[in-house]
């Protein structure tokens, strides 16, 4: 197996920023668990981060650059020096032609620091141009300003280690169970640990999983925060519960904020908020009578058009109370990716510059000009994310490069920054995979290297800085973000300023920048990070250990060494709602997904627990629109529209829905929640208002007068115009095949023709049928099925030559025959076996010659073509394997074959199996993308517009199929569709061979033959009973299985491989095939570990606790972000 090797990184996903060991083997990461010595999370990790290197070593990574030269042009292979020359020659032109301005770089919050220090260096210093931001923008921006509003700079005071510390935790505006797992996760350890303290307040629309663990659950109105705050403070000036010695030796601003809560009573803030006064109080007396009070927040503040003002609605809350600077206080901002802490530090935005530096400051500009040695930085105010998309749209930027982001998916308004790249004259995309939805508008593809396959440094939430750690080599030519940077830097001239070798050579220049500053890190060394592991900023030096906890001698980097308190106002979200959208819309993430889930989107575990995006509505409002659990509704806001399957749940106000962000058009064009989302952007932050938009909802129908035309003789064909007919009784279709009888029995809306076209013009949507006329079509389904073709052998047409395409026909054409002799069946496949069997049961002397070098290759293994190879020997069988058929020989009858290598072999009868193939001509003649069949994708959808394929022409993943179930699967999702079911989709599925042979049955399915490193073979053999089981296991599920003889398990097994299932709890049963009462149904709760949710209500009612489920079930033990969803499940079935 080759020796495993410990590597320690650390998670790329949100910004808890946990550390990870990676194990290594043969050049591949194989495993991930969480660093036990790293600070952030104690080795703990969430199901994303355990599951991190299932999403490095996949099929779809980009492992060189890519090119074309139009947007209906394929992408073509080139030379590292071809696409960077591309890209320099246009950039030169475009800023020769337009100025600077009309060039943009859009990047990541997951990019490392060098990446970020690079890019701005480049882009601001040299390039002049100051058109560069990150997606940090739409999550983290606010947070920016609210802090240098209040402190002076972007510098968050706290560290995790407070969390323990506090005696009242308030997390508004962050679902922390679902974003920052492990963190969530010591929240309830610090709990635990402590009793009745820390006591734990709770604000959110929605009743989401970290309101499971409140003591004071608020739920408020979307985007009424700023209005809950001042009413709080408002009550704790009139109680005597703010800090007076505190406000007036550490703060300014004071009398302004006592003026601007004067109004804020709980009655008025009950009427904005919804929810009793008597919430705003008790909320209010819990956080001011604490000793130490932390706030905790993300998104739900962060993305809204007065982001910045309830962020600092936040800062007045802990600085009016003095919960700053002390152990277990402070405002803490909860950074969504892993590095836009980062970001921020380098000037990763369009406003900043490295070292807590601003673009609009003059010395600022020479102090960072003086060490790029770039001369004038331009003082021209650089685009954010949405205003660069609208330039782009306006055609004022004209060429956009993207660096690890996705935001066709991630911008609000989605559909309007689609139209705007296509108007582009070049789009570079530099990612890991392809495609994505932003790679397929691209003109250039850059491959960069991913999670493990370099290092640099990243900064977490509270400040601390870790090492990256290179364990593998990058696939073919993809290249550290920062080299690809530093190289297009040498191509445009500047290589003496970008002379660095390796990713520590930028760090160690970087970090002078930082001297002399509130994040001082020159006392941070890539060995410092090595040999002692994370350390927070500032850090002076290098015997500094460095600083868990900012402000703790009251002093803030302003300039009278003052906090300021900013009064703010409550300001109604951008879009309220109305009479003809009566819904809020709020969107956010779910527990295992991350962002637009080209990463976890790969993992089968982190698809179980929410497999399809659902629209969360109040069950009142549920009533009111005639909706239950499951039916398909409509949710339209002013810009756009997503279908999707209803969750009624109380966990939402009446009046708000919330739908999740992750899907985009690769993944579902849907369900897409940023088609729906409005731009409105703060006007200090320019982050987008995500977290409230106006919506209407309707049920789905299906009634919309639908018109399709089948083409084939596959039965899938009819299949799924039945499914149509039965689901919308409006639609009308033809069908053209010239099989069925004329007096079939079809509904009225269905037109049989009984004959089939000569060609297809994709462009204009007809067909052409032998006559010449034309047929228009709407929606067009190729149900071609498969061509039967014979082997190319001369001298077929010699009496005694039969062809074999069924069992049931040559037993007829057989019996017609008068004596014979010896037989020779020439052919591959299991009906070849049968024919042999049979006639050797009927006495004849039978001679099977296979043309393969295996026998049953397509269907069995090794061991069992030889199972099978000596079972036909000792039955009299003569067999030879790997021998080409030339002719039949003879004069009018055949008396033989003659093999390729010359010799001749005597027979009275030969019987040559007919292959089959997916019948393409039709398709491919149109122009359609065809391959062994009919290439098509989830939605069955061929390379043509409004051309789909069904049956066993169509080839999913490189996969065609015979097997009935697949088929009738295929034909269920694409009736709906067609019917107007846009939530249809083929998954991957997996195609099962079923035949009989020398009197017993064999079953295989999926990769039976796997051989590789990730997966795990489970066998059986006894060779004398001539029974043999072999199942492919891989992460725990089953991909593939092989059953000679005894298949009394092989359904169940498929079942098991078909529904994804974990079979860790039950492994050792697989081969026995005792598995009664032992396979998990359902959906799963626990994705750590695969459990369950009728595993755990089974435990339940045999008597377990939520202890006794965690020791038994060993569900919720590693990450914990099931435990809510378990709790519940406890508290239903106890109380009822």
């Amino acid at each position: 197996m080759g020796e495993s090797m410990g590597v320690r990184s650390v998670c790329p996903y949100c910004g808890v920023g946990c550390g990870v060991i990676l194990e290594t083997r043969k050049g591949r990461v194989v495993n991930v668990k969480g660093d036990p010595d790293h600070p952030a999370n104690r080795g703990k990790l969430c199901t994303k981060g355990i599951t991190l290197h299932k999403t490095i070593h996949t099929p779809d990574r980009l492992t060189q650059p890519l090119m074309r030269k139009t947007h209906s042009d394929s992408f073509l292979p080139v030379s590292w020096d071809t696409a960077l020359d591309r890209i320099g020659e246009t950039f030169h032109s475009l800023i020769d032609t337009y100025g600077p301005g009309s060039i943009a770089f859009y990047i990541s919050g997951q990019l490392m620091t060098e990446d970020y220090y690079v890019v701005n260096k480049l882009t601001k210093g040299f390039l002049k141009v100051n058109n560069l931001d990150s997606n940090s923008r739409l999550c983290m921006s606010s947070a920016v300003m609210g802090y240098r509003r209040a402190f002076g700079v972007d510098a968050p005071p706290c560290s995790y280690e407070d969390i323990y510390l506090s005696d009242c935790i308030f997390i508004i505006g962050s679902n922390t169970a679902y974003c920052h797992p492990v963190l969530f996760t010591r929240i309830s350890e610090a709990k635990a640990l402590k009793g009745n303290k820390p006591k734990i307040i709770v604000a959110d629309p929605r009743r989401t999983p970290t309101a499971s663990i409140a003591d004071l659950y608020i739920p408020l109105n979307p985007g009424t925060d700023v209005a809950l705050i001042n009413g709080m403070i408002h009550i704790l000036m009139n109680e005597g519960l703010i800090d007076e010695e505190f406000i007036s030796s550490k703060t300014e601003g004071f009398e302004e904020i006592r003026k601007t809560v004067e109004r804020y009573t709980p009655e008025i803030v009950s009427q904005i908020c919804g929810i009793p006064p008597s919430l705003v109080r008790e909320a209010a007396l819990v956080y001011g009578e604490a000793n130490a009070a932390l706030t905790l927040w993300a998104m739900g503040i962060n993305q809204s058009h007065q982001g910045t003002d309830k962020n600092n609605a936040v800062i007045n809350l802990s600085l009016v109370t003095g919960n700053i600077g002390r152990p277990g206080t402070g405002p803490f901002s909860l950074t969504g990716q892993a590095n836009a802490m980062g970001g921020r530090e380098t000037g990763g935005l369009a406003n900043l510059l490295p070292g807590h530096r601003y673009l609009e400051n003059p010395s600022h500009r020479r102090e960072v000009a003086a060490v790029w040695g770039c001369g004038e930085i331009s003082e021209t105010k650089g685009l954010t994310a949405v205003e660069l998309f609208d330039a782009i749209h306006r055609g004022t930027i004209k060429a956009v490069w993207i660096i690890c982001t996705n935001p066709v998916v991630s911008l609000p308004n989605s559909s309007r920054f689609e139209e705007a790249l296509k108007r582009a004259e070049l789009i570079v995309v530099q990612d890991l995979y392809r495609p994505t939805d932003t790679g397929l508008f691209a003109d250039i593809l850059l491959p960069a290297a991913g999670f493990g396959e370099k290092e640099g440094t990243m900064t977490n939430s509270e400040r601390c800085i870790s090492y990256f750690t290179k364990a593998v080599e990058p696939p073919g030519e993809a290249l550290p973000d920062w080299k690809i940077l530093a190289n297009f830097a040498r191509k445009m001239g500047l290589g003496v300023f970008f002379p660095y070798e390796k990713a520590e050579d930028v760090f160690e220049e970087y970090k002078q920048l930082t001297r002399g500053t509130d994040m001082d890190m020159t006392g941070i060394t890539y060995e410092r990070l090595r040999k002692q592991g994370p350390i927070q900023w500032p850090c002076p030096d290098e015997d500094h250990p460095g600083t868990p906890r900012l402000y703790t001698d009251g002093k803030f980097p302003t300039e009278n060494g003052k906090a300021r308190l900013i009064p703010v106002n409550y300001v109604s979200p951008a879009e309220t709602s109305d009479s003809e959208y009566p819904f809020i819309l709020t969107t956010g993430r779910l527990r295992d997904q991350w962002h637009t889930m080209t990463k976890t989107g790969k993992v089968e575990s982190l698809m179980l627990h929410d497999p399809d995006p659902v629209l969360e509505i109040n069950p009142n409002d549920s009533l009111k629109l005639s909706v239950k659990d499951g039916d398909l509704v409509v949710v339209e806001s002013r810009r756009g529209e997503a279908t999707v399957q209803t969750k009624v749940t109380d966990g939402v106000k009446e009046g708000t829905v919330f739908l999740p962000f992750h899907w985009g058009k690769l993944l579902g064009n849907n369900a897409r929640a940023n088609l729906i989302t409005v731009e409105a952007l703060d006007p200090f932050s320019k982050q987008p208002e995500f977290k409230a938009c106006a919506v209407k909802i309707r049920k789905k129908t299906f009634d919309e007068k639908r018109k399709v035309v089948v083409v084939g003789n596959d039965p899938a064909g009819l299949m799924t115009l039945q499914t149509l007919i039965e689901i919308n009784q409006s639609a009308e279709a033809i069908l053209f095949s010239d099989t069925y009888p004329v007096d079939i029995n079809l509904p009225k809306n269905i037109l049989l023709r009984r004959e089939l076209p000569v060609s297809i013009d994709t462009d204009s949507h007809y067909l052409v049928l032998r006559d010449g006329s034309r047929v228009l079509y709407e929606n067009l389904v190729l149900a071609l099925g498969n061509r039967f073709y014979i082997p190319h052998i001369t001298g077929l047409s010699r009496q005694g030559v039969l062809f074999l395409d069924s069992l049931d026909q040559t037993r007829k054409d057989i019996a017609k025959l008068h004596v014979i002799g010896r037989s020779i069946v020439i052919g591959e496949g299991p009906l070849s076996l049968e024919t042999v069997d049979w006639l050797r049961t009927r006495g004849l002397t039978v001679e099977f010659i296979n043309p393969s070098t295996v026998l049953l290759e397509k269907q069995v293994d090794g061991i069992a073509s030889e199972l099978l190879f000596y079972e036909l020997r000792k039955r009299g069988v003569s067999i030879t394997i790997g021998a080409e058929v030339e002719a039949v020989l003879g004069n009018g009858r055949a008396t033989g074959i003659q093999l390729a290598d010359g010799e001749n072999r005597k027979g009275d009868l030969i019987l040559i199996e007919t292959r089959e193939r997916a019948n393409v001509d039709l398709a491919f003649e149109a122009g359609i993308l065809v391959n062994k069949g009919v290439v098509v994708g989830e939605s069955l959808e061929t390379s043509a517009p409004d051309v789909y394929a069904v049956g066993r022409v169509a080839e999913f993943c490189g996969i065609t199929s015979s097997d009935p179930e697949i088929l009738s699967q295929q034909a269920q999702v694409l009736g709906r569709l067609l019917a107007g079911d846009p939530t249809a989709r083929y998954g991957s599925t997996i195609s099962c061979n079923r035949f009989r042979m020398l009197g017993f049955d064999v079953v295989s399915f999926g990769e039976f033959n796997a051989d590789d490193e990730e997966s795990n073979v489970l066998t059986y053999l006894d060779k004398g009973q001539l029974v043999y089981k072999k199942i492919t296991i891989r992460d725990n599920r089953v991909v593939g299985g092989l059953f000679l003889r005894d298949t009394s398990s092989a359904e169940e097994i498929l079942e098991l491989a078909r529904k994804r299932t974990d079979i860790s709890a039950f492994r050792s049963n697989l081969l026995s095939g005792n598995l009664n009462g032992r396979v998990p149904r359902g959906k799963v709760l626990c994705s750590c570990v695969g459990v369950t949710k009728e595993e755990i209500l089974a435990g339940i009612k045999r008597g377990m606790n939520l202890d006794a489920l965690k020791e038994n079930l060993r569900v919720g033990v590693n990450c914990g972000t099931c435990l809510h969803e378990v709790r519940e499940l406890v508290k239903t079935i106890s109380s009822g």
